[in-house]
């Protein structure tokens, strides 16, 4: 062999192990950044915290949301599972179980603070308008976490009454932001 190809070869042979090992060091970070949104995602939605009819309470369930959504596929086709490389298997449905729960007790406060206004309309001179803004959040939060899978939600159908009750037939666009009750002034019981 000439100096020559020993050069060649010894430089393919160069290319070949550092191609190697940048292979070897993006795969480590693909995993780490996987490994920690998956830690990120479960975090976020133990800081949930208990559920009420707040603004602020939607928020902490829309940033678990979001984080448990952004857990890509980990290369084995499994999507929003890290599996048992990473972490428990487990870890991943007591995500998705917290979220529903949380998203259920949020649904079912926003249904009760419309039961509320309506038995106290006359006492707290609620006029028929804000019981129909209440309907409308409460429906925008039913389709925003559930999508029009009501058989979740187990006190539906009281939405449905006070919808009935209010001539509120489609969902009802409020004028406010989604989700902030800060203007409903009602004692949930």
């Amino acid at each position: 062999m000439s100096k020559e190809t020993k050069k060649r070869l010894s430089l393919s042979t160069k290319i070949i192990i550092i191609t190697a090992i940048l292979a070897i060091i993006f795969l480590g970070l693909s995993i780490g950044d996987a490994f920690a949104s998956h830690i990120r995602a479960y975090q976020a939605v133990k800081e949930i915290g208990i559920v009420a009819y707040t603004a602020e309470s939607k928020e902490r369930i829309d940033s678990a949301s979001r984080y448990y959504n952004s857990i890509g596929k980990n290369g084995l086709g499994e999507s929003r599972h890290i599996g048992a490389f990473f972490v428990e298997q487990n870890r991943s449905l007591e995500i998705e179980e917290i979220l529903l729960a949380a998203k259920k007790e949020y649904v079912r406060l926003a249904i009760r603070a419309v039961e509320v206004a309506d038995q106290r309309k006359e006492v707290e001179h609620k006029t028929d308008e804000d019981i129909v803004k209440l309907i409308a959040k409460a429906d925008e939060a039913v389709e925003e976490y559930f999508k029009g899978d009501y058989d979740q939600i187990e006190t539906y159908s009281v939405l449905l009454t006070f919808k009935d009750k209010y001539n509120v037939l489609a969902n009802v666009p409020t004028n406010q932001n989604s989700g902030n009750s800060e203007d409903v002034d009602i004692e949930l019981c």
